[in-house]
């Protein structure tokens, strides 16, 4: 998005400079939204000035309607926010994939050519591990469902054979299915949280290895 010339001409450049780049241009923020609504675009990139708003502005519009679409901010150098520097703050601090000044060099195009792509492939790594991470929760959940049934039964048998029966088998069959139930348990923590660890506390490691240890006749 910005003035027709200038960004009809820096359309030329952009394919130019990657001639895999596929480049429309609208002047104002509406028709942004319009042609994002009717087309399927990889990123979004839009000058500050725009004749119904502003750069930020379309930004926030553009996130809350497509969150998937990365953007990238591309200001006038001339402007006074890009010049002390509050603009480029305020435009990360929200969120933009990316933040190039237009200084009118030549290489520009090429550079922001490289930036775009960039902030594209970002966006597609982002977007494929969060759909990894739910199929995997959805692996782990139905998994997870269809292990604790008859671990439960067993569970539930394994009381009763303490007391109907005295035998030295029962205990260590009743540890081993507390010990998987616990890891199912723990399982499904780290699907859902991923491999962030979010809360920490001490243990006893001498209890912990004799825990383990019960598990292992050898």
């Amino acid at each position: 998005t910005g003035s027709t010339a200038e960004t009809r001409a820096l359309t030329g450049g952009l394919t130019d400079a990657n001639d895999r780049l596929a480049v429309d241009h609208v002047s104002t923020a509406d028709d942004g939204i319009d042609r994002l609504e009717a087309a399927e675009y990889d990123c979004v990139v839009s000058g500050y000035d725009l004749p119904d708003t502003d750069g930020l502005t379309f930004f926030q519009r553009v996130t809350e309607l497509f969150p998937e679409h990365p953007f990238v901010l591309y200001p006038d150098s001339e402007h006074e926010r890009v010049a002390d520097g509050s603009l480029a703050s305020e435009a990360i601090s929200l969120g933009v994939a990316d933040y190039v000044r237009r200084e009118g060099r030549p290489d520009e195009p090429t550079i922001l050519a490289h930036r775009i792509v960039t902030a594209t492939k970002s966006a597609a790594a982002i977007a494929e591990a969060e759909r990894r991470k739910e199929r995997l929760e959805r692996l782990v959940t139905v998994v997870s469902h269809d292990l604790r049934n008859p671990l439960n039964v067993a569970q539930g048998r394994l009381e009763l054979a303490r007391e109907t029966c005295d035998s030295e088998h029962v205990e260590p069959a009743a540890n081993a299915v507390d010990r998987s139930l616990e890891l199912i348990g723990d399982l499904l923590t780290l699907a859902r949280e991923g491999e962030t660890v979010s809360e920490t506390e001490a243990i006893d490691l001498g209890s912990l290895v004799e825990r383990c240890w019960e598990t292992i006749e050898t």
